[in-house]
């Protein structure tokens, strides 16, 4: 198990799982429901004031889905991206930096969809590095 930590977010990953979850810090909210987006799984909460927003994010076969194996998944150094929840849609964007043959390479993946959950508007940065980078 890989585990990466950022100020705003934690990171890990499971390769026998092969599955990745980002799971966002200082948020206080009661999980509510999954949303599927191209094989990546939104975790959404509900807070003490009623806003709904994006707790975690899953992402099952992590390693097909970023198009690396699972050895790559393995040799992240870190992670980047953004997640933007906009009246109308939802958007996306987590690059890993992998280190392969002592060189740094980055895989990212896109996704978007409706809001049709009536998430509150919000940005938030995914963050993070490994310990051992």
């Amino acid at each position: 198990m890989s585990k990466f930590e950022g100020k705003d977010v934690t990171l890990d990953y499971d390769p026998l799982a092969d599955a990745m979850y980002i799971k966002r810090k200082n948020i206080e909210a009661e999980y509510d429901h999954t949303i599927e987006v191209d094989n990546i799984y939104l975790d959404m909460g509900i807070t003490k004031t009623g806003e709904k927003l994006i707790t975690g994010v899953e992402i099952i076969d992590a390693s097909e889905t970023f198009g690396l194996n699972k050895f790559d998944l393995s040799n992240i150094v870190g992670t980047s991206g953004l997640i933007e929840v906009y009246k109308e849609t939802v958007q996306i964007n987590i690059i890993l930096d992998v280190l392969k043959r002592n060189k740094h390479f980055e895989k990212s993946i896109n996704a978007k969809t409706l809001n049709e959950y009536g998430l509150s508007n919000e940005s938030f940065n995914i963050q993070a590095t490994s310990a051992v980078a």
